[in-house]
């Protein structure tokens, strides 16, 4: 992902969240329709209107919210990191 990339957050960064971005599209989850999501610096994606905690890194107690996380810890962007996306592609 060297071009065409959103950043979202950036480097050295601890529990800082995004701001609310727009999908792009309808993403489904649990039956539910997506259109915005929002994350954090610890590597959790919030669905939704609501941003995310900033220190929303113990998904699994965060009951009633579209949370969506690969680490589920404290983490933090690197003095050369950074949080971006890219969309590809075409809905539906």
């Amino acid at each position: 992902m060297s071009t065409g990339t959103t950043q979202l957050l950036g480097a050295d960064l601890d529990d800082n969240v995004s701001a609310v971005t727009n999908i792009g599209f309808s993403f489904v989850f649990q039956g539910t329709p997506y259109t915005q999501f929002s994350l954090n610096a610890n590597g959790g994606i919030r669905l939704g209107a609501t941003a995310i905690a900033s220190n929303a890194y113990q998904p699994l107690a965060r009951a009633g919210e579209a949370i969506l996380t690969a680490w589920g810890a404290d983490q933090s962007t690197s003095g050369t990191g950074k949080v971006h996306y890219r969309l590809d592609g075409t809905a539906p």
